[in-house]
């Protein structure tokens, strides 16, 4: 499988200069996602994002506080609660404490490699959101990689 593959519009997204903070890309949910995307993938990115992002879901939401509290979002739809299932399945089966705060969301997110520390100029860390995506190449191979999107599935499955 390929490398992880940088957010589109992530390097263009203006920097606070601060330590301590997650960069959320504005495009986020815009972005048309591929539709061979591993539906699991996809899922727990989504449903950690959301937690590191918290109550910053406006147009202008790109950074959160490591020590701002995790409030839990009312479950406006289906895909935040297959979200919330998803991550928290995985959280019990691999034996991890589900995410409370900013912080132990950046944790779980280094931990799937879902976002990657980057220095910027004056030599603060920023966390860079990334998402692995299959490169093309890879699902000739492996055709199982080509799903249908993951709204379409039963949690059970997607799992």
């Amino acid at each position: 499988m390929s490398s992880p593959t940088p957010m589109p519009g992530l390097r263009q997204e203006l920097s606070h200069k601060r330590q301590g903070l997650i960069r959320i890309p504005s495009t986020f949910y815009e972005y048309n996602w591929p539709h061979y995307l591993p539906p699991t993938a996809l899922s727990l990115y989504r449903a950690l994002c959301r937690i590191a992002e918290t109550d910053l879901r406006g147009s202008r939401a790109r950074y959160e506080l490591y020590d701002r509290p995790f409030t839990p979002w009312h479950a406006e739809n289906t895909e935040i609660e297959i979200n919330q299932w998803l991550l928290q399945k995985l959280c019990e089966r691999k034996g991890w404490t589900f995410p409370a705060n900013v912080t132990q969301s950046v944790d779980l997110l280094l931990k799937l490699s879902l976002i990657q520390v980057q220095v910027d100029e004056q030599g603060d860390e920023v966390y860079d959101i990334i998402l692995p995506v299959p490169h093309p190449a890879d699902i000739l191979e492996r055709p199982e990689l080509r799903l249908p999107p993951y709204l379409h599935l039963p949690p059970e499955e997607a799992l």
